[in-house]
């Protein structure tokens, strides 16, 4: 059987995120930063969806957001959480760059998005098993799991849970954020 945390597949899911990372945070920075906007008149049938998301002030969110989501993956802070957020972002780019608008570079920008956020989730499938069961019942957060004779979580579930200092970084991080987004 084939493990994610050994050998080289360890190494290459490593690779895989930390080029994610880097291409979400090249492109939000490049927009918060430099200020580089693509001109959408040359981006041919999505050119005015592009304009008009700009306009109304979606693209800058989506900008801003790659580099939150970005600095997540690149140091694996929430990396499920991450991943799911950016499949939606991916799944546009993907229905945007391979079947709206199909030119060559579009072509590989669509397969890119395609094979890096797909490889992830399924590297990281484990994280998301639970959110497939076919009768959920309601949970919070702070209730133990069941333990269905197997350990479902890597932590105990009957501690309580401590805030850490890593915690607090990164709640203070979303809330700035969110304070330059809004």
């Amino acid at each position: 059987m084939i493990k994610a945390q050994d050998g080289p597949w360890k190494y290459l899911i490593l690779w895989l995120r930390y080029y994610y990372a880097i291409h979400f945070l090249k492109s939000g920075i490049n927009f918060a930063v430099f200020g580089v906007v693509p001109d959408f008149s040359k981006a041919g049938a999505v050119g005015p969806y592009m304009h008009e998301m700009n306009v109304v002030g979606f693209y800058p969110l989506v900008k801003y957001m790659e580099i939150v989501l970005g600095s997540m993956l690149l140091f694996n802070v929430l990396v499920p959480v991450a991943l799911a957020f950016m499949a939606g972002i991916a799944f546009q780019i993907i229905y945007l760059n391979l079947f709206v608008s199909p030119h060559p570079r579009q072509l590989f920008t669509g397969t890119q998005e395609l094979l890096l956020c797909g490889l992830l989730i399924l590297a990281y499938g484990k994280s998301f098993v639970r959110l497939f069961q076919l009768r959920a019942k309601p949970g919070f957060l702070w209730q133990p799991q069941p333990s269905e004779g197997r350990a479902l979580l890597a932590a105990d579930s009957t501690q309580p849970y401590t805030v850490r200092s890593k915690d607090m970084f990164l709640i203070i991080a979303v809330a700035v954020v969110w304070t330059v987004v809004v």
